[in-house]
């Protein structure tokens, strides 16, 4: 484990994802963190368009959800919304480090199309080979000033001070990159699918550094969805009947319900793994070197035995749920914050996780 990173401070971690506001925080005790506080806020699917109608609601549910929470302190490093910014990886050629920043906010500007109301920031993901040259490939995160001083205005708007704002990609690294605990860590390469309400995320990291990065736009609503098409049921209680099945037991039991929830799941759940193979086969071909030995499941669809199932056969590999990493442990926030299972709380808590001082040089996320 990066024993380097341990913090004693315990500062709030906040994932503002699509269905809402999780906020954690915690802190070491031994070799596992361990969750002490936690609450959760769900914001509706479409927020208004007037901004500051949209600040008041958000700042009125943040609000609501500290206030039911025993958090101490007032820093937070926060998430922002997937929403609000967008990703692409980019080839440039060989150049210094300290020239790297510069390169990337031109290319960005140019293929992106950005104006200079946009922060860039990137991931350097290594050299690869492109042919008889060798390129460095770069991931590149862009927002608007709008949107980052909007968010700003929520957290301080309920007491909050921000001492980083990042994105759900790095707090995904950041989290998995505490599942080891010994002198090969440093070196072992994670593996993470995110499955989230409206997309799942894909992330290949090594020691907190982001080396890939995919967003697909595949998540608990298509699960949702698909359920409720093929039982013709509304899709609120397609939903419960998903987070009632999902285990083994469901396909050997006679439950005829839980068999024909998995049942409907599958296509979107094969198209799902489909995906996800293809991105480690990217990585593979891409970047010779470490290459993953198990693939980290997480996020608020990942305790499916049936995504699970498909994904250790078309990934290849082990599959892992996150909430069963020795290094964490959500028992004390368990069916008390919320609803929520363990694994929706990985984001959260790799903010939470976030290095005071990232180990990465300047400009790189």
């Amino acid at each position: 484990m990066p024993g380097s990173w341990k913090s004693k401070k315990e500062v709030i971690g906040l994932d503002f994802g699509t269905a809402g506001f999780k906020i954690i925080q915690g802190g070491w005790n031994g070799e596992v963190w361990t969750a002490r506080n936690a609450a959760f806020a769900s914001v509706p699917a479409a927020l208004p368009k007037d901004k500051d109608e949209r600040i008041k609601l958000l700042k009125e549910r943040l609000a609501g959800a500290l206030g039911n929470g025993s958090f101490t302190g007032r820093e937070v490093v926060s998430s922002l919304s997937a929403s609000v910014w967008q990703c692409k990886s980019l080839r440039l050629p060989p150049m210094p480090t300290n020239e790297l920043q510069t390169a990337v906010e031109w290319e960005a500007a140019d293929r992106l199309n950005l104006g200079s109301d946009h922060y860039v920031q990137f991931y350097d993901a290594g050299e690869v080979q492109q042919g008889e040259d060798v390129k460095r490939e770069v991931i590149v995160l862009t927002t608007s000033h709008e949107a980052v001083d909007e968010h700003v205005q929520v957290l301080a708007g309920c007491g909050l001070t921000p001492t980083a704002i990042d994105v759900a990609p790095s707090a995904l690294a950041f989290a998995v990159a505490h599942q080891d605990n010994d002198a090969a860590a440093d070196q072992a390469t994670q593996f993470t699918l995110d499955i989230g309400a409206q997309s799942s995320s894909v992330v290949i990291s090594r020691r907190g550094r982001v080396l890939f990065f995919k967003s697909i736009a595949i998540g608990v609503h298509q699960f949702d969805q698909a359920i409720a098409d093929a039982l013709k049921i509304p899709l609120e209680e397609a939903s419960q009947l998903r987070t009632q099945s999902g285990t083994a037991m469901d396909a050997t039991s006679g439950d005829t319900t839980g068999q024909a929830v998995q049942d409907a799941m599958r296509p979107v759940i094969s198209e799902l793994a489909r995906e996800t193979a293809l991105c480690m086969r990217y990585y593979s071909v891409t970047f010779r070197g470490y290459r993953p030995d198990a693939l980290v499941l997480t996020g608020g669809g990942a305790h499916s035995f049936a995504i699970h199932e498909r994904m250790a056969q078309d990934v290849g590999m082990e599959v892992v749920p996150f909430d069963k990493l020795t290094q964490f442990d959500f028992s004390s926030i368990d069916g008390r914050a919320s609803t929520l299972a363990s694994s929706c709380w990985t984001v959260a808590a790799g903010l939470a996780l976030r290095p005071t001082v990232q180990q990465t040089k300047r400009g790189a996320a």
